[in-house]
């Protein structure tokens, strides 16, 4: 007698599919290539020699997830890429601290924006971005800049991008109302 048949989720398949592993699918190619007969015996041996690679491959990955589940071994850290972007001291008369100040905004609301919108960590170091350290008498050797960490090289560049959009509006607006100035005092212009 045969079992009845398993009755339907509504919710989905019974249990989820794992992703197929690219180590597998290649081995799985390599023995493809292996069945047929038309190979001559070169071909075969480094085929051979592949599997035998892939199979490498695979066990080692194996033990170590194996040691990682059993807290053997730490999980592997993520990496995290980073960029600096250099804020330049002589582009707008408040120098350096008022780019900090475009970069943070009020109460670091910009910086936030920056961090949800890229999914990066934006920070402000070197000379002057830490009161306290000024406080103390600590000083730091590098220029002032943006310090941009995150999970992917897209991140970094959106985050970038944004942070460099931030520091040219201002540099932009600052020359622009330098030259809009007229050149008579403000009594002949006033008499107009």
């Amino acid at each position: 007698m045969a079992d009845p048949p398993a009755k339907r989720s509504r919710w989905g398949a019974k249990e989820p599919v794992a992703p197929p592993n690219p180590l597998q699918e290649k081995l799985d190619e390599v023995n493809r290539l292996l069945d047929g007969d038309a190979l001559p015996e070169a071909e075969k041996e480094i085929l051979i020699n592949t599997r035998t690679q892939l199979v490498m491959k695979m066990v080692a990955e194996q033990q170590r997830q194996l040691q990682v589940d059993m807290g053997l071994l730490p999980p592997p850290q993520p990496v995290q890429m980073q960029c600096k972007v250099m804020l330049p001291a002589d582009s707008c008369p408040g120098g350096v601290q008022s780019l900090v100040g475009l970069v943070i905004g009020a109460r670091g609301s910009t910086q936030q924006l920056l961090q949800e919108k890229s999914g990066c960590r934006v920070v402000v170091r070197g000379k002057g971005s830490n009161k306290t350290k000024a406080i103390f008498g600590e000083e730091e050797d590098e220029e002032t800049h943006v310090l941009i960490t995150g999970p992917s090289e897209e991140a970094v560049q959106i985050a970038r991008k944004l942070v460099r959009v931030r520091v040219r509006v201002r540099v932009r607006v600052r020359v622009r109302v330098r030259a809009r100035r007229p050149s008579r005092s403000r009594a002949s212009w006033w008499r107009r």
